[in-house]
């Protein structure tokens, strides 16, 4: 289990038909990335575009006052977790990740 891998799995569900295998629990795509339990289900809930209680601080609910806006919560926290796994380093796969994201940053989702 690699925070790299975790970064090639969300690059890769850029796919969308990925992104529905990854999002219905299907991992056979992604078979060569070590990826554990725990980076599984945050992968499956940014391709579901779900929000749990425990994925991502303050967005437990979707009860008034609570209006979700934006983008998908859960795709911006596996994105996070890569970034605070990767730390500053500067490597091919890092400037890669860089790239994809501001992409996704300026679109707002997948």
């Amino acid at each position: 289990m690699t925070v790299e891998d975790t970064a090639r799995a969300l690059m890769a569900m850029a796919d969308r038909d990925r992104r529905i295998e990854v999002g219905s629990g299907d991992f056979s795509g992604l078979e060569d990335l070590d990826l554990s339990k725990e980076e599984r289900r945050i992968l499956i809930n940014a391709a579901r575009g779900s929000a749990e209680d425990d994925d991502v601080e303050g967005f437990g609910s979707y009860a008034p006052p609570y209006v979700p806006v934006g983008p998908n919560v859960t795709l911006m926290g596996a994105i996070r977790y890569v970034e605070d796994g990767m730390g500053k380093s500067s490597t091919p796969l890092r400037n890669d990740f860089n790239a994809w994201t501001a992409k996704v940053g300026a679109q707002g989702t997948w």
